[in-house]
């Protein structure tokens, strides 16, 4: 084969790749719309459109009634209630997840294509990076601003080749309205300014650090006086889980920055001098004055510091802001052990280009600065892996072009502490893959794309290892994880089943369904009015479809409510005494509860329950598959009658009251309420059986399984009816069928080994 036809096939292979990457990026969009933050969006957007202003003060509460609200994400709710309008559902969905992940898919590529890096290496790191994203790729204001960084980091890696070449460009400028827009949003606006100061950094380090005279000496003093203050610092922070772990990032900056004799572990760069650095200060400050034209004016600034500057009680209950490595799903978490692997192949191409004196002082300076991002909480992860990639993937390119030489001291113990380090990051995510809950797709998942990664590596190691491998490798894995994904599913969770791809509309698993919608539906088409208290993630829903004739207790703005009334809030679900008072000090009319309908032990809001359930004021009058809802006694509201003798929430199969036709009528009356619940067909069916009526309890059973397939107890149910009939085989095939639905259900092994000792 001609050389030129070999580039030629190489270049087409490359262009496959690339597209079958970007399908696999954007096809994390396509599971349900299900984020609880998106229905105050939707009615906040919408309040906007109808009033033509921003809120300032909260109006969807009864407990915190003219609060300050600080609509931030206004820009954001605007967009989407504007697509509501237009599509409904479906233009959410796709202005929210669809487009957002399709462009941050394009940019990414784009930013990684101006390091140089040759797509043997780009490729499977940014298949790496996109398994990082999965998690976060949500309906919020946080994903259409995702884009945003990678924008940046696109113009201003071309602005600084262009200055080594001698010229500027002017499309610099582009990262003050940028930076605008960006503070419109969504509160993380100030990264913008700290990834332009990143750059200013970078290059009065590459000119002022490399020289031998009093300057750069007072430099790396300075340099390690101030990394160990500010790791001092960090240190004295709470949480330990996040203080030292950041406290050893700063020292280990510093030391590979200010060290003496470690400029042989950089390369030779072109710098620009102190006009360059001025230029990126300059520009920093005109981006953080672009941010004064937003409806808040300064209150913009201390915001998004308000909440999360401390740990507290709002930062302790949302999973997301809790520091790394002090979060219960660290190990069982796919966007979590990826990204160890992720970190993993950084440290090891730090390694790498500290052994060979290919360290680049933009690229190690952009990684620890983000890197500190999920140390403190764990929602940067995606932002730390989309920000960091482009500079990994120049590493590597670096790192490829020069064979090891003769490599001693300084060189030789960073390389090999980097090495320890990788390693050690690995050896955790494989820990957490193969020891917490077994899950054989998530794992799969894990090694396809860490592997996959790791040729990208072997690739800058061994620089005779042609480029094409990691090309096609890239290629291969994504549509590999394609496959996965359309089949089975990309997990999120160990254990967790992963959502099917829902493409647009509202079907089974889409945003209602996972938001109660069905008890919502119920309020609405009765034109219910109150003060409703329901679950944290419920609440904005409930906002969406019912306010204002339903206010609710609290949601999910934690920083309308603050710290005492969410945690009163946490502690009234489970504590009867405080549940009671709170009912009665708010005048709480509707209670929105979850419920897991049987066999499930239900062990959430026991507090509550007890405490309705108790009160002759209070009776159930909706309950489904995952939700119970009772109302306060009073005339003219609009709901049916409660509920006297059927209690859903301590439903016993064996409970010969079922047999009774009142508690019969009242099961009826529910499954009326709630057409779709299995749980309620499985209880009628069995009060059917209770009353000798096998042939109506099969009604109601193919009922239950045309809402449910998947509910055990209907296949239980049904072999003890074929049992009472005198067809032991038939019962057979219904137990079995339970217990591989419900694996660990006992009642139907019992069964099975009832059948077994007494053959007929």
């Amino acid at each position: 084969m001609k050389p030129d036809d070999a580039r030629g096939f190489r270049r087409v292979g490359a262009w496959l790749a690339a597209a079958a990457l970007l399908v696999y990026a954007g096809s994390a969009a396509l599971v349900p719309l299900d984020n609880n933050d998106i229905w105050i969006h939707l009615t906040t957007g919408g309040l906007i459109l109808d009033e033509g202003r921003v809120p300032t003060t909260d109006v969807y509460s009864f407990t915190a009634a003219g609060n300050r609200y600080v609509a931030h994400e206004w820009l954001a709710a605007l967009y989407y209630a504007t697509a509501e309008r237009v599509s409904g559902l479906t233009g959410v969905e796709v202005a929210a997840k669809w487009l957002p992940a399709l462009a941050l898919a394009l940019l990414l590529g784009i930013a990684v294509l101006a390091t140089g890096a040759p797509p043997g290496l780009s490729l499977p790191v940014s298949l790496l990076t996109f398994t990082v994203l999965r998690g976060r790729v949500l309906a919020r204001p946080e994903l259409l601003v995702l884009p945003l960084p990678v924008s940046m980091l696109w113009l201003l890696w071309r602005d600084r080749e262009s200055a080594r070449a001698g010229h500027r460009t002017r499309a610099i400028y582009w990262l003050m309205p940028g930076e605008m827009l960006w503070a419109n949003l969504h509160g993380s606006f100030p990264l913008g300014i700290v990834l332009v100061v990143l750059f200013a950094f970078a290059e009065a380090a590459d000119t002022w650090l490399p020289g031998r005279d009093s300057r750069a000496r007072w430099l790396r003093g300075l340099g390690m006086i101030g990394g160990v203050v500010f790791a001092a610092w960090l240190a004295s922070l709470t949480p330990v889980a996040f203080a030292l772990p950041a406290a050893a990032a700063v020292m280990t900056a510093a030391l590979l920055f200010a060290w003496p004799g470690g400029d042989g572990w950089f390369r030779e760069t072109s710098p620009t001098g102190s006009q360059g650095v001025l230029r990126l200060l300059a520009l920093a400050a005109g981006m953080t004055a672009s941010v004064m034209l937003n409806p808040l004016g300064p209150e913009i600034y201390a915001f998004p510091f308000e909440f999360t500057a401390t740990q507290n009680v709002i930062t302790d209950a949302i999973n997301e802001w809790q520091p790394l490595f002090d979060n219960d799903n660290l190990g069982n978490s796919l966007q979590l052990v990826v990204y160890c692997s992720f970190v993993a192949l950084w440290w090891a191409t730090l390694a790498l280009g500290a052994w060979r004196g290919r360290l680049g002082r933009l690229e190690v300076a952009v990684f620890f600065a983000f890197a500190m991002l999920p140390l403190r909480h764990l929602r940067w992860i995606a932002l730390f892996a989309l920000v960091t990639t482009p500079a990994l993937v120049s590493l590597l390119a670096h790192a490829r072009e020069s064979a090891a030489g003769d490599v001693r001291g300084a060189r030789r113990v960073a390389g090999v502490a980097l090495g320890a380090a990788s390693l050690a990051s690995l050896a955790v995510a494989a820990s957490f893959v193969f020891t917490f809950p077994p899950d054989p797709w998530l794992r799969v998942i894990w090694m396809l794309a860490t592997a996959t990664a790791g040729v990208a590596w072997l690739a800058a190691l061994r620089p005779r290892l042609p480029l094409w491998v990691g090309t096609a490798a890239a290629g291969i894995a994504a549509c590999l994880l394609l496959a996965i994904a359309a089949g089975p599913g990309i997990p999120e969770m160990a254990g967790v089943p992963a959502r099917a791809w829902s493409g647009s509309g509202t079907g089974m698993g889409f945003g209602p369904s996972r938001q109660a919608a069905p008890a919502t539906d119920f309020l609405r088409e009765r034109g219910v009015e109150g003060r409703l208290l329901t679950e944290y993630e419920w609440a904005g829903y409930a906002i969406h479809e019912l306010w204002p004739q339903v206010t609710v207790f609290i949601d999910s703005r934690s920083e309308v409510y603050g710290e005492s009334l969410l945690r009163d809030f946490q502690l009234l679900k489970n504590n009867e005494d405080r549940a009671r008072k709170a009912l009665a000090e708010y005048g709480v009319d509707l209670v929105l509860l979850r419920k897991r309908p049987y066999p499930a032990v239900n062990v959430h809001n026991l507090g509550l329950l007890a405490a309705l359930s108790d009160d002759p004021d209070w009776g159930m009058v909706f309950v489904d598959d995952q939700s119970a809802l009772f109302a306060r006694r009073r005339p003219g509201s609009g709901l049916p009658e409660p509920f006297h003798r059927f209690e859903p929430y301590r439903f016993d199969p064996e409970d010969p009251g079922l047999a009774d036709p009142a508690v019969a009528a009242e099961i009826r009356q529910a499954v009326e309420r709630a057409p779709h619940s299995a749980f309620l067909r499985f209880a009628l069916a069995r009060s059917m059986q209770r009353q000798g009526r096998a042939n109506d309890a099969f009604g109601d059973l193919e009922a239950g399984w045309a809402a449910n397939p998947h509910y055990p107890a209907l296949a239980q149910l049904a072999g003890e009816i074929e049992l009472a009939g005198g067809r032991p085989e038939s019962a057979r095939i219904w137990f079995e069928r339970a217990l591989a639905l419900t694996p660990g259900w006992e009642r139907a092994r019992e069964a099975l080994r009832h059948l077994d000792a007494n053959p007929r």
